[in-house]
């Protein structure tokens, strides 16, 4: 179903204050993204981050003020959390953007004026995890939720795993996709690339895969179906965006496999540009909240292969419709992958996919937030 606008951007302007606690991810992209809409409308936005993340700074929206430690250390975390209960004092909104470090800090310091904002399926992430891991892990998401007014699910897989997992507490989440801001994409995909990865894109046949290198995002998987298609014969290569702590277990899986010279590993880089010289992206996620990534995919015309993972692939992709969806094995997503390769996007599945983007598209997506943000000043 398209994403209806229920309410036109509001006049009514507030302050609220976006409480985050990491830097690099979808998550954060949709939290700064969010304020600035919020700012652009005449709300007094403040973020406030609960680790010192000097980066941050550079990524700032305009009129969007920034409070965070002044240092690394636990000492200076301390020094910052009166300066935390000052600013979420101060605001009439606060917003948790990220589970469960920040949704809980803002659930805390501002019950009853606390929104949550989740992006990912906990189900999935608590699925492997040691008995008391899943026990401490609940009790403190619920000790969150129950003191925030509401808080929002980035799909419906994850809105359906809350309310299974919390059935008490059902009514007080809400489903709002993430939005897209189609024509920055568009502009962002027009900039140039650094000397080697240009380099690189100029063979015909590059996959791209974009994410944190973590396990979560289980980028071995896409490496052994590299090798597959290696194995029978494809010129393909791979470029994996990101960075993360498995960064060196990947390098070296690169060349176990004898994929030296195959694959790139360049860092954090604006994907943008990126998608529009990829032939194909592949998603391996053991399990994801929306993925940002293929929406943003989509509004390029870029061709997707994912992994059939909780729980935002098939619901961003149309249950498939934009996309073609794999089970979570190196062959079936080699085989999807040589699908793809093998063809070119017709007209048809190009309509189709500018379609899906475009009920992503901010606009759609703005009124949905400003009527629940609102909620909270009446």
């Amino acid at each position: 179903m398209p994403e209806v606008p229920t309410q036109t951007a509001s006049a009514t302007t507030a302050s609220i204050c976006l409480v985050m606690h990491s830097f690099g991810g979808g998550g954060e992209k949709m939290a700064l993204l969010l304020a600035r809409e919020l700012a652009s409308l005449g709300w007094s936005v403040h973020v406030a981050c609960l680790r010192a993340l000097p980066a941050l700074r550079d990524h700032m929206p305009d009129k969007v003020s920034l409070a965070m430690p002044k240092g690394p250390g636990l000492a200076d975390r301390l020094r910052f959390l009166p300066v935390l209960l000052k600013l979420t004092r101060s605001c009439q909104v606060v917003l948790g953007t990220l589970e469960l470090q920040s949704l809980l800090a803002a659930a805390l310091v501002a019950p009853g004026r606390a929104t949550g904002w989740l992006h990912k399926d906990l189900a999935a992430y608590l699925e492997d995890r040691p008995f008391w891991y899943v026990r401490l892990y609940r009790a403190l998401c619920r000790l969150a939720f129950a003191r925030c007014r509401t808080v929002v699910c980035v799909s419906d897989g994850i809105l359906a795993s809350c309310q299974r997992l919390w059935p008490d507490l059902k009514d007080r989440f809400q489903r709002i996709y993430n939005g897209l801001d189609l024509d920055e994409i568009h502009r962002l995909a027009q900039a140039p690339l650094p000397a080697g990865v240009a380099d690189f894109f100029s063979h015909e046949q590059v996959v791209l895969g974009v994410g944190r290198l973590e396990p979560q995002k289980n980028f071995g998987l896409l490496l052994e179906a590299m090798a597959i298609l290696r194995d029978r014969g494809l010129q393909v290569r791979l470029c994996l965006a990101g960075e993360g702590s498995q960064r060196s277990l990947l390098e070296a899986q690169v060349q176990a496999l004898g994929l030296a010279g195959q694959v790139l590993l360049p860092g954090f880089v604006n994907p943008c540009p990126l998608m529009r010289r990829a032939r194909a992206l592949a998603l391996t996620s053991r399990f994801e909240g929306f993925a940002l990534v293929l929406a943003e995919a989509l509004a390029l015309g870029l061709p997707v292969v994912s992994v059939n993972c909780p729980s935002g692939p098939a619901e961003v992709l149309d249950q498939g419709r934009c996309g073609l969806l794999v089970q979570a094995s190196a062959s079936a997503l080699a085989d999807g992958l040589q699908e793809v390769l093998a063809q070119r996007p017709d007209a048809g599945a190009q309509a189709r996919m500018a379609a899906r983007a475009a009920e992503f598209d901010l606009e759609r997506i703005l009124p949905r937030w400003i009527r629940t943000l609102n909620k909270g000043l009446y």
